[in-house]
């Protein structure tokens, strides 16, 4: 499903027509078929979806019962950004991740999959490429995530979701899934992560927030 032929490091929104939704789709759809035919009665977690179709897919698996357990998280950047953003010929290159960007609809979508329960956690995806990494071949794929996440955290507050819902998709659903206890701290970290970073894809984003 993939089409490494469409990739143009020159036209960086290429980067999302050679890894289409549907190769995630049905990337997720073996997975399953490959849990159910094996037995498997363990976790299946499908980290940073991109897509709201492979929401629907694991969202239709659960109420199937199966005999394994399912789940699946988001980035902030598949619920905030969209492909569209690749088309600055500046900064367009600094947006290739993976799963790539999808559409303004997409990303949206999957903003209220997340606030309907669809959505097991959020996952930072964070990957701190220098600036050289990101613009010189092999254009690296990825950008740092964890600086955005209190912005991210605090622009869901302001979309309506409760302190719960947010302490559930960033703690008890992770100690719950993987079985594991992570007590809560609330000491405050007093640094900017921002200004550790080269990359910022979220710019544009948090000054449209403010």
């Amino acid at each position: 499903m993939m089409k490494p032929e469409l990739w143009d490091p020159l036209n960086p929104i290429s980067h999302s027509y050679a890894r289409p939704a549907e190769a995630e789709i049905e990337s997720i759809e073996d997975q399953i078929n490959f849990a159910q035919e094996s037995g498997f009665r363990g976790q299946l977690h499908i980290v940073h979806v991109s897509t709201p179709q492979s929401v629907d897919l694991i969202e239709k698996t659960k109420k199937e019962e199966p005999q394994f357990k399912l789940s699946c998280g988001v980035t902030p950047h598949h619920c905030v950004l969209n492909l569209e953003m690749m088309t600055d010929s500046k900064e367009a290159i600094l947006y290739k991740v993976n799963p790539p960007l999808r559409n303004e609809k997409s990303a949206n979508r999957m903003l209220d999959y997340l606030k309907e329960g669809k959505i097991d956690l959020i996952e930072t995806d964070h990957a701190p490429h220098i600036l050289r990494e990101k613009i010189e071949p092999p254009f690296m794929s990825g950008f740092p995530g964890l600086p955005f996440v209190p912005h991210f955290l605090k622009y869901l507050r302001e979309k309506g979701f409760s302190e719960e819902e947010i302490l559930n998709l960033t703690h008890f659903n992770v100690s719950k899934i993987f079985g594991i206890n992570i007590p809560i701290t609330t000491r405050k970290i007093n640094f900017d992560l921002e200004s550790e970073y080269e990359v910022d894809v979220y710019r544009k984003v948090r000054e449209k927030w403010k």
